[in-house]
């Protein structure tokens, strides 16, 4: 997913929060952007890497959240997120008509975007502590994108089996913003959402 398709969702994303703002209920909406770490398709590969030729690497995943503050202690939001990676390698395989041994390139690519409905809980929150803010989320939705696997000879391509191959995105994670202005913050999320840990910037409005 190129950068261009992020600034479309940041615009819808920040339109949608305007339009249902309320004046009277300032601070109410929470607009974050960050990146996450490890990329999980990439840490998994590197179980080839014993493989000849092995090269693996990706993008993302990149996060953009929008959170509507219900009360005090709930708030629904979209999450939106991204990521790519590319693994090649070279192995053997038996051409058993010719009898011989031949190297074999293999290509896996993927790009994939979640749309996930998210809930947070928030255990220490704005009200009562107006620059921390900590919870705990679960998501829910749909994932975008597919799997190309290809390989030099394609009666040797391989079958590639991966948990995020479902149509269903899924996350959950603890997480913790700190404001330094009243607006402006930072923000940090521990679980999997297509990487282990994740930290950006947050702006509240």
């Amino acid at each position: 997913m190129s950068i261009k398709p992020f600034y479309s969702l940041l615009i819808l994303v920040l339109a949608a929060g305007s339009l249902s703002a309320q004046s009277d209920t300032p601070l109410k909406h929470t607009l974050s952007l960050g990146a996450g770490f490890p990329n999980l398709p990439v840490a998994f590969f590197n179980i080839y890497d014993s493989k000849r030729n092995f090269n693996v690497d990706g993008k993302g995943p990149y996060h953009i959240k929008y959170e509507n503050r219900i009360s005090s202690f709930l708030s629904l939001g979209l999450n939106i997120n991204n990521m790519s990676y590319h693994v090649s390698y070279t192995e053997d395989v038996l051409d058993t008509v010719n009898g011989i041994i031949l190297p074999n390139n293999i290509d896996i690519k993927s790009n994939n975007t979640a749309f996930n409905v998210r809930c947070n809980l928030h255990f220490i929150n704005p009200e009562k502590n107006k620059d921390l803010d900590v919870y705990m989320g679960m998501g829910l939705g749909l994932r975008f994108g597919k799997l190309n696997v290809s390989s030099q000879y394609s009666a040797f391509t391989p079958s590639i089996k991966l948990p995020n191959l479902s149509k269903i995105g899924f996350e959950t994670t603890i997480g913790m913003r700190y404001f330094l202005t009243e607006n402006i913050g930072v923000y940090a999320e521990f679980g999997p959402a297509k990487s282990l840990i994740q930290g950006g910037l947050s702006v509240r409005f």
